[in-house]
């Protein structure tokens, strides 16, 4: 299997079922996941005042130690335009379905106003993936992993990746989110053709 790619992401969000009571959660969900970088123990841990604030969504989330693993990933993680859309949606949605959005409640809940599980997000994910028929391992993992990939690719700091990801050493960047694509190879000797000029016989 291949890695999920941000493209893979998009296919897996175009499968949720809209017309299901919990769709908007799902998609969100998936969304903070392949946008933040969140480990699935964040994603459930986030309460309201975390990501939301005065009718909001705020401008960066606050990963908090005890939520974090190890409580040493503690962290602040820019919210993109996708990302705060996909909180603004969600809170919307709680607040018209009657869960709580006072600031300390959690952020992902069940149709019986109990916190999400693990478990449940691992579903969420597995069910998605079959929904979409991809052949790339899809797990909230697999969300957080093609997001370091990404920041890697877009700044080629692992620096920056390691601390939207909560790693203690930069070397985990270098080492677990730095996947090359059939792309990169092919642009990698592309480049290399480019460079050297025309082969002589």
């Amino acid at each position: 299997m291949h890695a999920i790619s941000i493209q893979d992401v998009g296919l897996l969000l175009t499968h949720v079922d809209m017309t299901e009571p919990l769709a908007v959660r799902d998609q969100s969900a998936v969304e903070l996941m392949a946008h933040c970088g969140l480990r699935v123990g964040e994603l459930i841990g986030l309460d309201v005042f975390d990501v939301y604030h005065n009718g909001q969504a705020r401008p960066r989330l606050f990963v908090r130690p005890e939520i974090s693993k190890g409580g040493y990933g503690s962290r602040f993680i820019p919210l993109n335009q996708v990302a705060r859309k996909a909180v603004e949606r969600l809170i919307d949605v709680n607040k018209r379905r009657g869960f709580s959005v006072d600031p300390h409640a959690p952020l992902f809940v069940t149709k019986r106003h109990q916190r999400l599980t693990t478990r449940a997000v691992q579903y969420i994910v597995a069910d998605l993936r079959e929904r979409a028929g991809l052949t790339a391992q899809v797990t909230p993992h697999e969300l957080r992993r093609c997001f370091g990939t990404e920041v890697m690719r877009a700044t080629g700091n692992a620096a920056v990746a390691s601390a939207l990801l909560g790693h203690a050493h930069v070397d985990t960047c270098l080492k677990h989110y730095v996947r090359p694509s059939d792309a990169d190879l092919v642009d990698a000797v592309e480049r290399l053709a480019q460079r050297g000029g025309r082969a002589h016989v």
